[in-house]
């Protein structure tokens, strides 16, 4: 298989529940995913959510456009 040549690194924003991975965001630099990363989990500390329940993670992916 043969990758595109257009591509680019993004960075996902995922929410984990339970073992179950839901992403809440797409970023094209590292520090925008992880401000907003941060401020899902204020939001979920606000809103009293159990902490040992949720995790939101930073991981790159790779954008190709064909």
């Amino acid at each position: 298989m043969k990758f595109p040549k257009h591509r680019a690194n993004c960075f996902l924003v995922e929410r984990v529940v339970d073992m179950n991975y839901c992403v809440v965001g797409v970023f094209p630099t590292h520090e925008g995913a992880t401000e907003f990363a941060g401020a899902c989990e204020q939001e979920f500390i606000d809103k009293d959510i159990v902490k040992d329940r949720y995790v939101f993670q930073v991981v790159m992916s790779t954008y190709y456009d064909v």
